[in-house]
């Protein structure tokens, strides 16, 4: 999903600065995500693009946390 991530907003919003993803203690996705972009106001961008969105089977949650900062809530796969 980290790669998915990536590529998706990238590609279709600006470029990333960092990109965490959440993992459990076996190391399985937890469906969490923190994206950092490198310009400000391309996490409102991507959020107002793809919150409430189905992206690779999950639909999408974003929340803003700054202008580039961007937290991604899906499901755990």
């Amino acid at each position: 999903m980290a790669i998915l991530l990536q590529m998706l907003f990238s590609k279709t919003v600006g470029p990333l600065k960092d990109n965490f993803m959440v993992y459990n203690s076996q190391g399985k996705s937890k469906g969490m995500a923190i994206v950092t972009f490198a310009r400000p106001g391309d996490a409102a961008l991507a959020r107002s693009k793809y919150h409430g969105k189905i992206v690779d089977g999950s639909e999408c949650h974003l929340s803003l946390a700054r202008s580039s900062v961007l937290h991604f809530a899906g499901d755990a796969r």
